[in-house]
Parts: structure tokens; C-alpha cells; sequence
């Protein structure tokens, strides 16, 4: 039972990864072209760059993105914030069998 919860924990935590860095890419290629000057304060990133900074920092110009932007950016933090809870949820289970012996 355990090893499934880990399997499932490990496929989660790719697919959120894999839909973080998707939804980083379309959100960066959209500002890049819908809001230039947002782009510009930002740090103007790469289209492969996966900062979770881009991510906060693009709070402060929330006012200037449109409603698709926001979405997007809602999405990017979904999705890592449920990577980072697979991550940990995933270690702390590892953890705990190591300390039981299972």
C-alpha cells in the first residue's frame, strides 16, 4: 500500500512540474507579447527560465496584467505549490518509514 502512495506521490509530483514549467512558458511568451513594459519591470525572463520568483514578483503588477494573464499566473502557482506539497509529503513519508523500519 505504501509503495503505491509513493508511486502516486512521484507521478503527481512530475506531472505538476511538468504543468508548472508549461504554464511558466505560455505565461511568460503571452507577457512578453501582450505586456512588454510589465515584461520589462519583471526582469524580462527567458522563455526556459522556471523562477518561482517571476511568480511573486509579478503580484505587484497584478493591476496591469489582463484577466488571462492572471489566470495563467494563478495556474503557474497552483501548480508549484502542489509540487512542493508532493515533494514533501513524498520525503516525510520516506522519512518515517526509514525511522519504523518499514
Amino acid at each position: 500500500m505504501e509503495s503505491a502512495v509513493l508511486v502516486a506521490l512521484w507521478i503527481g509530483g512530475l506531472v505538476s512540474l511538468v504543468g508548472t514549467w508549461v504554464a511558466c512558458t505560455v505565461l511568460i511568451v503571452k507577457l512578453r507579447e501582450g505586456r512588454p513594459e510589465v515584461y520589462a519591470k519583471v526582469g524580462s525572463p527567458s522563455a526556459l527560465s522556471r523562477g518561482a520568483e517571476l511568480l511573486w514578483s509579478l503580484k505587484a503588477y497584478e493591476a496591469d496584467l489582463g484577466p488571462e494573464l492572471r489566470k495563467l499566473r494563478k495556474v503557474s502557482l497552483i501548480f508549484l505549490l502542489s509540487f512542493v506539497a508532493f515533494g514533501l509529503i513524498f520525503v516525510s513519508i520516506i522519512i518515517r518509514s526509514a525511522f519504523t523500519g518499514n
